[in-house]
């Protein structure tokens, strides 16, 4: 499958609010994550003295539909901005805007259009294109979901990434020698994306698939499971992300703010898991569970 292509126009929209409010950007990113938005979506940006948060949607029918909702819950000094950018425009600014970074202490992630002129050494990488699902792996949830994987090399043979987004986790499984990974999403969207990604990076996309994390029913367990979520979507399914997890096997979790992390500890102490490793920081973390045995 080929990820949708940017034909004519992309929509942004934008939340701010005075650089001056206190804990702006915590205020705006929860509620952009209330209408929905997922949290890799998120753009920040500073526009005229004012701290903003951006997101960018393909119809315009979905913009409006969340411009209206946005415009119900905001409250006094926020505003609500909506433009169009074209083709050319959007390339652009994502072309500007991110370049090459280290990812863990192995593997850097390329833009797609970057490729010819990223410097081949002795560190590997991921050519990443995000334009399909806006994702671009520099989140701090995405580089300790990945450095887990990195950690946990030759300890796991097949792997499991739910809510793949880019795929970049699968890759990062991949890239540190999984034989097997799966990876799912409920975005279509993600799915294209994800799928052309894999095959970038000369990969399979066979085990790529659009789903409804309550409805997947795969046939195996595995060694290794994958899970950026947001941390209610993680403790309301938490008994059906670990049923895909084999005894003895690996769970790792992010999309959990620093402020919710109680909420997930107190959330996954019923299941049978040993937590090995928490990550922190400036604003989020994410755990490492190891499943018990028996």
């Amino acid at each position: 499958m080929k990820p949708p292509r940017v034909t004519q126009k992309v929509f942004e929209v934008s939340l701010s609010v005075p650089q001056t409010t206190l804990g702006a950007v915590d205020i705006l990113r929860n509620v952009l994550l209330n209408v929905g938005i997922r949290l890799e979506d998120i753009i920040e940006q500073d526009v005229d003295g004012h701290k903003a948060l951006a997101f960018y949607c393909p119809s315009l029918k979905l913009t409006q539909n969340l411009e209206r909702k946005l415009k119900k819950i905001c409250s006094n000094g926020m505003e609500v901005r909506c433009g169009v950018l074209y083709q050319d425009d959007w390339l652009t600014r994502w072309k500007k805007d991110w370049k090459p970074f280290a990812l863990t202490s192995r593997l850097d992630v390329v833009p797609a259009w970057c490729q010819e002129a990223y410097t081949l050494g002795k560190r590997d990488h991921i050519l990443l294109d995000t334009i399909s699902s806006f994702g671009t792996g520099l989140h701090e949830t995405t580089r300790f979901m990945a450095q887990f994987v990195e950690a946990l090399q030759g300890k796991f043979d097949n792997c499991l990434d739910v809510g793949t987004g880019t795929g970049i986790l699968a890759l990062v499984a991949l890239k540190t020698g999984a034989k097997e990974v799966y990876a799912i999403d409920i975005d279509e969207m993600c799915v294209q994306a994800a799928s052309a990604n894999l095959k970038a990076n000369g990969y399979s996309d066979e085990f790529i698939m659009q789903s409804d994390l309550l409805k997947f029913k795969p046939s195996q367990k595995f060694d290794f499971v994958l899970a950026n979520l947001m941390t209610h979507d993680l403790v309301k399914m938490k008994r059906k992300i670990l049923s895909f997890v084999k005894p003895g096997g690996w769970l790792a979790v992010s999309g959990v703010s620093l402020e919710n992390l109680p909420l997930l500890r107190q959330g996954f102490d019923s299941l049978p898991l040993r937590c090995v490793k928490i990550q922190k920081g400036t604003k989020w973390a994410a755990v490492l569970f190891r499943r018990n045995r028996t």
